[in-house]
């Protein structure tokens, strides 16, 4: 997202508690990662497989230059 899109949507989404919850996972994002590189892994389920949360982090981690919050999906089910 460019400067412009976030701004108009953290106007959009002020007075609600969607701005407290997104600085409260970014910093769990941030804590959860081991210094020199790795460690975030997104845990699948049999019923959600979080492969869009990942791709959504690994491109925002590759955005940021913060290559240690790029995540490691582990699949539930591996498909053949």
């Amino acid at each position: 997202m460019d400067a412009v899109r976030v701004a108009l949507l953290r106007d959009v989404l002020a007075g609600t508690a969607w701005l407290d919850a997104t600085r409260w996972f970014a910093g769990a994002l941030r804590r959860s990662v081991d210094p020199r590189g790795g460690g975030l892994l997104l845990v699948g389920s049999a019923g959600y497989e979080p492969w869009h949360l990942a791709a959504h982090l690994d491109d925002e981690a590759a955005r940021s230059g913060l290559p240690q919050l790029s995540p490691t999906l582990v699949r539930h089910r591996v498909r053949p």
